[in-house]
């Protein structure tokens, strides 16, 4: 998802064509501020990340940050195929990898507040099983803010 356009400045001058999409209008019209803002031109398409509205492999590189952590199992896997079907080199993407301790946290936390959308990471097996699963092959992995977030970026590029 763009969101709210945080990675315009990022993108600036990186890219000859930058497609930015989202599920919420409101989003996009965020994005849209932001990106005009950091004078990015840019496409803002509404879409579903299960079913994207475009060809496949139509973007050299494809970006989704901070989704993939709060969908369940079956879908962040219909997303990252969809993904890497849209992509005809690579995709950045990250995701929650759980530890023990996150493991306990989050139980607890979805028996004190069961109404209350929980994140959904991984083990770092079941993103590598993931990415595999997908058509991709990792090619690099980096912690985000290591102790204090659980969420790992990884670059993997199509096989």
């Amino acid at each position: 998802p763009c969101g709210a356009g945080k990675l315009a400045a990022v993108l600036r001058g990186r890219a000859s064509r930058i497609v930015g999409a989202d599920v919420s209008p409101a989003m996009l019209e965020k994005a849209r501020a932001a990106f005009a803002a950091e004078g990015v031109d840019v496409e803002l398409r509404e879409a579903d990340a299960t079913a994207l509205p475009f060809r496949a492999n139509e973007f050299e590189m494809v970006v989704c940050l901070r989704l993939l952590h709060r969908t369940p199992p079956a879908v962040r896997l219909a997303i990252v195929k969809e993904l890497a079907r849209v992509s005809s080199r690579g995709v950045l993407l990250s995701l929650g990898i759980v530890g023990q301790i996150q493991r306990f946290r989050l139980a607890l936390q979805r028996r004190i507040l069961p109404d209350v959308p929980v994140p959904a990471p991984c083990t770092r097996r079941e993103a590598g099983e993931l990415l595999e699963e997908a058509g991709l092959a990792l090619v690099g992995e980096r912690r985000i803010l290591p102790g204090l977030s659980t969420e790992r970026l990884f670059h993997a590029e199509k096989r």
